[in-house]
């Protein structure tokens, strides 16, 4: 008994330590950009508190001239921000703009960088046709702001932190996990393990291994599926080194408020990886983003392929690994891999360069429209580490122009009206 109480102790230790790891970190700005700074000038940082550097020649010696422009003390360029669309205009002394940026540009750290220079996915298109002195890009080579696709939707912008909400969530959120689940000591095996409330073995860390599709994936009945979902879990998720894009589609079904999330990204320094979870809730709970995991009942057949853009063509996609149909609430893969190696952030341009493509059997045709309904609707990706966001537009095909299309967001709904095609990146 006394052998036993020992490891209780250390359990609740090792639990405290973790919710303090993820309590305490993001207050502390240990997600988002490195600053760094050479000493000749005091840095200049954004609302975020991330460092500002010149977008042309990337300098920290630059000044905040306090009308929301900003002047390079080594290049002598001037430039101005604007945060809600991230987008940088170089001007000349009378403000008039002479070229312009886009994406994570004017970051200190904000894309890869060797050698002091950037090369974050950005490049500087001076107005009267000139050369460009900002770096090259690695998001198609087009700088026009709809990129590769046409659509105006891939501009990543700065989020502002909520931190009294964030309070209340995380709040929340640790009262649910400590209803949610129990660490059970078993004598026999000198083990422990976590069950659920209805006290199934969902393991430790609830994660498999399919030798059929050669790829790690979350168990079923895995102790998060208790613990539900809520915004507060992608505020701290840099915390754990894990950099991913994540989109939530909402729409309304069978007197319920739904919603199914996706994620792909880095996952630690090791994984490459993507999710899709099924929730619900019911409905009036304005305000809150908590919602429940789906019941059996509810859960649909998925499948997901998820691809790589090929290092020496931006056109082409390498397959990673799939996940073969699975009726489930939270379809998951993960395989062995890196977008950044060595990095504890991964930059929204690495995991852009990510493309999963679902197949999804919804139970009924008015679910599948509802979905699709919810798809149209949905305009925002966000990648949580840095905090950043670009827009989103899907567009309706023809199952047989989805498959040739090479848009980023598209969808095609089968001819059965409950399988639905869909694909982002």
């Amino acid at each position: 008994m006394e052998n036993k109480g020992r490891k209780t102790r250390l359990i609740s230790i090792i639990c405290v330590l973790t919710l303090v790891i993820l309590t305490i970190l993001p207050g502390c700005n240990f997600i988002g950009q490195t600053k760094k700074n050479d000493g000749t000038a005091e840095p200049v940082v954004d609302q975020m508190g991330n460092q500002l550097c010149c977008p042309v020649c990337q300098s920290t010696n630059i000044t905040d001239n306090g009308d929301g422009t900003y002047k390079c003390n080594d290049c002598g360029k001037e430039w101005k921000y604007d945060q809600t669309v991230n987008q940088i205009d170089v001007i000349d002394q009378n403000g008039n703009t002479i070229g312009t940026l886009d994406t994570n540009a004017g970051y200190v750290n904000g894309g890869s960088s060797s050698g002091g220079s950037y090369n974050g996915g950005s490049s500087y298109t001076p107005s009267n046709g000139g050369s460009s002195s900002g770096g090259s890009s690695s998001n198609g080579g087009s700088n026009n702001s709809g990129g590769s696709n046409g659509s105006s939707g891939n501009k990543p912008t700065s989020t502002k932190f909520d931190a009294k909400q964030f309070a209340q969530d995380l709040n929340a959120s640790l009262k649910r996990f400590s209803e949610s689940v129990k660490f059970v000591y078993d004598p026999d095996t000198d083990s422990w393990t976590v069950v659920s409330k209805d006290g199934k073995d969902t393991g430790l860390f609830g994660f498999k291994y399919s030798m059929k599709d050669q790829v790690f994936y979350t168990a079923e009945d895995a102790w998060q599926r208790n613990f539900g979902f809520e915004e507060t879990y992608d505020n701290v998720s840099g915390v754990g080194a894990i950099s991913y894009d994540t989109m939530r589609v909402k729409f309304n079904y069978n007197n319920k408020e739904w919603m199914m999330q996706y994620w792909k990204g880095q996952y630690g320094f090791v994984l490459i990886g993507a999710e899709l979870g099924l929730y619900n809730r019911d409905p009036g709970s304005t305000g809150s983003t908590y919602y429940d995991c789906v019941t059996d009942s509810e859960k649909l057949n998925m499948s997901v392929k998820v691809y790589r853009q090929d290092t020496n063509d931006q056109n082409k996609y390498n397959l990673l690994f799939h996940r073969s149909p699975t009726t489930t609430w939270w379809l998951t893969g993960f395989t062995p891999g890196t977008l950044s190696a060595g990095s504890y952030v991964v930059s929204p341009d690495e995991t852009a360069k990510l493309k999963a493509e679902y197949t999804i059997n919804f139970q009924t045709a008015e679910q599948a429209q509802a979905f699709v309904n919810g798809l149209e609707n949905t305009t925002t990706i966000e990648h949580n580490a840095p905090k950043r966001s670009r827009s989103v537009k899907f567009v309706g095909l023809s199952v047989a122009d989805y498959e040739k299309s090479t848009k980023s967001a598209k969808y095609a709904v089968a001819e059965n009206g409950k399988t639905v095609y869909m694909s982002w990146r």
